[in-house]
């Protein structure tokens, strides 16, 4: 009270929250701003530490020898029944990694702690689902980072799937097992396989006889990209 003009408004801001509540004012509104930045810069550290193991293991699929390899006898492997084919370590690795996932991060959403959950729901993770996906994850946390950590997975998978120079016709069969393994992890997990890695697989799975006709219901430039990898006339 020795300063009159503070004291003023601070009863002033007090009435305020009184009457109308925090969520009217202004009232804090810099380092509430300060905070929601910092609690977003943590998020994408933690997003990164998850993915990176992932991430570390797909940047080396484009420059993987065994795409350019003949299978044991490429003629005896063209009409090899991809079921004979298991998929590759690489992908092996991706997929037990993305399966114990669930089991770290459910220990985060099932405390109660207040404030962590306020911060959980708060940050925004990258990779949102795409436009039309049914969206049942955003009701749990878990599922929320699972499916973000999954989304990812598959569009860098995309992303270096297209940068193989050339795929011999057993190395396409292969590329594709790899991919349906992981189509296969993702519904394990309830997940969606994103459009693009479908229209992959099933441009790799395509026989070039029929590439021309069924590559028409799909990206003409992705059809292309495939086409050319697979050595085949588009």
């Amino acid at each position: 009270k020795k300063n009159p003009s503070e004291y003023g408004s601070l009863m002033e801001t007090l009435y305020t929250l009184k009457e109308k509540g925090a969520g009217n004012t202004n009232l804090l509104a810099v380092p509430r701003a300060a905070l929601t930045r910092q609690n977003q810069v943590a998020h994408q550290l933690a997003f990164d530490s998850v993915f990176l193991r992932i991430k570390q293991q797909l940047l080396l699929v484009s420059k993987m020898e065994c795409w350019n390899c003949a299978g044991t006898g490429e003629t005896l492997t063209d009409d090899l029944p991809t079921f004979s084919l298991t998929p590759l370590e690489y992908i092996s690795n991706i997929g037990q990694y993305i399966m114990s996932l669930p089991l770290h991060l459910e220990p985060f959403v099932t405390q109660e702690d207040p404030a962590l959950e306020m911060a959980l729901h708060a940050g925004k993770l990258p990779y949102p689902p795409e436009q039309g996906d049914e969206l049942p994850e955003l009701d749990n946390m878990a599922d929320y980072w699972l499916g973000s950590i999954a989304r990812a997975t598959m569009q860098t998978y995309c992303e270096v799937i297209l940068h193989i120079p050339e795929l011999t016709a057993h190395s396409t069969k292969q590329l594709a097992t790899d991919i349906d393994y992981l189509m296969n992890v993702m519904d394990a997990l309830g997940l969606q396989a994103s459009r693009m890695l479908q229209h992959i697989v099933t441009l790799l799975k395509t026989k070039p006889e029929e590439y021309r006709q069924i590559a028409k219901g799909l990206p003409r430039r992705l059809a292309s990209n495939i086409a050319a990898m697979r050595n085949l006339d588009y």
